[in-house]
């Protein structure tokens, strides 16, 4: 299939067209600035390697008039299509299925002009037609983010029509064009309807509706002013998404909630650091969504559930959660394009699967990763002169087949003689680890039932050296060579060990893992180390007559591993175990470098990105705090494992490795949120309160030093712990007069009492 993209693009290009890599099922362009790589004579697309996740292809529209029919009714985008025909002729056409939008390609008669477009009358029509033209491109081959093939009419594509064979078109004819559909696309305006229907709620809802949304804003606004910097802006934009929600129902005044905006962001920093320009225009952002998104009627809710108070109203989201296995959620799946990686690291891949009994693929890379993260370990460094452990956690249903990836490990360690290496399958303690690094410097360990293990090390019942383990392994990821001090017992001296290497490979069940993970394993960082590579919800398995032999891994592929395995080695070494990487106290580290300029840029614009998704969210953005430096470690991977003998990181590494980084930790971001043991926001409640009292002591308010004491007393007993503990502190703080708990729906609030 790669072969076929690459002879794709090399064909594009023959005929007159600039081909553009575009991320599978996505409509992104690979990298930074593709219209300059587009523009490249060969362009690098047409002559640069084919990965897995960049499989769809798009066209530079530099000299090019593409007609883009973005309409969704059938009937009325043939009808423009039709009228295309007449004033500009027939041209090649892209469709999908189950759609009505198409996309005509004509070239331009002079010069490379800039886009055009004409709009229905308002959002809702779903009308618009543009003139794709310079600096613009459209995808021409792949598949679309819905899941359809992009498709040419009649087979006639671009392989078939070269550049110069397409129907060249004037600015005049283009003009007339747009001016003849302008009428047509705007007939069909909805927003009358829309206008209806919302008057139709207002009239019935009104007077409830208004109350409520006056106690939304002052929530709102009181939640504004007292976030911290770092989040302000994102809440800035969440605010004026909600707020706008409920004024496109008429149930509040625009002008008010954009001033009210405002002054909460005077209040907390956000207006005198960002101006008031960067401050209106994220609230406009946000109230475009706002408005496109109007609020749903509450309809079951009675008139005193909106009654304000004037004491403190925190909202807080309170509800017990079910058991794991009971819960119906659509799980998030990782692109399965990218378990098709290059090199030694694909060809390992392949043999896992191949000898397995599921035929797993995402089992199968966990399992590469975390060998070959173990091989290269000690003495191999990524450009940023990190070391190269992975945490990984590989997640399947209990009795599909986890195991086969254990020893398919084990079978390429006995013929490699790299049994030194292996460490147990279980940490005893904290000591157990001091130990284990002092004698195997180099080491992978391999644990099963994993939830149960990561539950037992961050329990507060557990004995303290069993809650050492914790602590260790934060420190082991990332130690990035330099020493590692053991402290001193009794029975043992202190000492230090220089570069230690620890990759864990850890097996579960989604549902052991979820229902482990507390709301403290978020804040004292080490559930973001691990990635989580899901092999999805469902047993598959593979026909007995195709596997192949788990026990004989192939000569060639060996040969590989022990060359990944003698990077920056002494070239002494053979196969048969003479050099050990764990006897060397200080080992000579072979940096590998970036592959140029623009690989280097690509990685520190993800590290950008990685931090403004640790900012999305303030409850378990820190999910993403270790993205980066994954994405890093396997880029550095990879790269040996596509040469061994020079390797060096390029952006194509990056690209894949960021992708495989990222949506493993959108799914860690996702099912923990969804699935958590305990309500991520119990965690913070206290701090919240104290956070809103002080606001409220700026106003020359009492100081509610009885309420301070209350609510610590009651909230460290029972913050980050389960749901049920948690309605027990609400009962306690009614019952001593601290809070008022009741509910609005779904949402708890709690009402604090001020001290008289």
């Amino acid at each position: 299939m790669l072969d076929d993209i690459k002879t794709l693009r090399e064909s594009l290009w023959k005929n007159g067209y600039r081909p553009i890599a575009v991320y599978t099922k996505q409509k992104k362009p690979v990298g930074l600035k593709w219209t300059e790589r587009a523009r490249a004579n060969p362009p690098e697309a047409a002559v640069s390697p084919v990965y897995p996740y960049c499989m769809s292809t798009a066209i530079l529209c530099d000299g090019l008039r593409a007609v883009d029919i973005d309409i969704q009714d059938m009937d009325l985008a043939l009808h423009i299509r039709n009228i295309a025909f007449e004033l500009l002729g027939k041209g090649p056409i892209r469709t999908r299925s189950g759609t009505g939008k198409n996309l005509i390609l004509y070239k331009a008669l002079e010069g490379s002009p800039a886009r055009k477009q004409v709009l229905g009358n308002n959002e809702y029509t779903g009308c618009a037609v543009e003139i794709l033209g310079h600096g613009r491109s459209f995808i021409g081959y792949g598949v679309h983010p819905e899941g359809m093939l992009y498709e040419w009419l009649n087979n006639i594509d671009l392989i078939r029509v070269p550049i110069d064979k397409l129907i060249s078109v004037s600015e005049e004819k283009i003009d007339l064009f747009l001016s003849e559909i302008s009428s047509i696309i705007k007939i069909e305006d909805h927003s009358h309807k829309f206008q209806e229907n919302i008057q139709v709620k207002k009239s019935t809802t009104n007077t409830n509706m208004e109350k409520y949304s006056q106690v939304a804003l002052n929530n709102i606004i009181k939640d504004l002013k007292i976030c911290m910097k770092g989040g302000r802006n994102n809440l800035l934009n969440k605010s004026a998404i909600r707020l706008a929600s409920l004024s496109a129902r008429g149930w509040i005044t625009e002008s008010i909630c954009r001033q009210a905006l405002l002054d909460a962001c005077a209040h907390n920093g956000l207006l005198k650091e960002d101006g008031k320009y960067a401050c209106e225009a994220t609230i406009k952002s946000g109230w475009k969504i706002g408005t496109s998104n109007p609020a749903k009627n509450p309809d079951s809710f009675q008139e005193e559930d909106f009654e304000e108070n004037d004491n403190i109203i925190i909202d807080l989201k309170v509800s017990c959660k079910k058991p794991i296995e009971k819960i119906n959620l659509k799980r998030n799946k990782l692109d399965d394009s990218l378990s098709y990686p290059a090199g030694i690291l694909g060809n390992l891949t392949n043999w896992i699967c191949d000898s397995g009994p599921t035929g797993n693929r995402w089992l199968a890379l966990s399992a590469a990763l975390s060998l070959i993260s173990m091989l290269l370990g000690r003495c191999v460094s990524t450009p940023t002169e990190g070391s190269l452990e992975l945490y990984i956690i590989a997640t399947y249903p209990t009795g599909g087949g986890k195991s086969h990836q254990e020893r398919a490990i084990n079978s390429i360690i006995d013929k490699l003689k790299l049994e030194k290496h292996m460490a147990d399958s279980e940490f005893k303690s904290g000591a157990y680890i001091e130990d284990l690094i002092q004698n195997k410097p180099l080491s992978l360990s391999i644990q099963d039932e994993f939830g149960q293990i990561l539950s037992d090390m961050t329990s507060k019942n557990s004995p303290s050296y069993i809650n050492q383990i914790s602590t260790h392994l934060r420190k082991l990821y990332g130690n990035n060579f330099n020493i590692y001090r053991i402290g001193g017992v009794r029975s043992r001296p202190s000492t230090s060990v220089y570069a230690p290497h620890l990759s864990l490979y850890c097996m579960t069940t989604s549902a052991q893992l979820f229902n482990s993970i507390k709301s403290k394993d978020i804040s004292n960082g080490i559930i973001n180390r691990f990635m989580l590579i899901d092999g999805g919800d469902e047993r598959t398995f593979s026909s007995p007559d195709k596997r192949i032999s788990v026990k004989n891994p192939p000569d060639g592929l060996l040969r590989d591993l022990y060359n990944l395995y003698m990077i920056g080695a002494p070239k002494n070494g053979n196969m048969s175990g003479s050099h050990d990487k764990n006897t060397s106290p200080k080992p000579d580290i072979y940096i590998v470098p970036w592959k140029d300029k623009e690989s280097e840029l690509e990685y520190y614009s993800i590290e950008k990105e990685c931090c403004s998704l640790i900012d999305s969210d303030k409850d378990i953005g820190e999910i993403y705090a270790r993205t980066s430096f994954n994405t890093i470690k396997i880029a550095t991977i990879l790269a040996c494992c596509e040469n061994f003998i020079s390797p060096s990181v390029s952006k194509e590494n990056i690209r894949w490795a960021f992708e495989l980084s990222k949506q493993s930790s959108d799914i860690f971001f996702n099912e923990i949120k969804n699935n958590m043991s305990d309500n991520i926001g119990y965690y913070e409640i206290f701090k919240k309160i104290e956070l809103i009292l002080s606001s409220y002591n700026e106003k020359g308010l009492p100081p509610f030093t009885i309420q301070r004491r209350k609510l610590w007393d009651k909230m460290k007993n029972y913050c980050g712990k389960t749901s049920s503990d948690f309605s027990n502190c609400l009962k306690e703080l009614e019952k001593n007069e601290v809070a008022i708990v009741h509910k609005i729906g779904k949402m708890t609030v709690v009402s604090l009492i001020p001290h008289k």
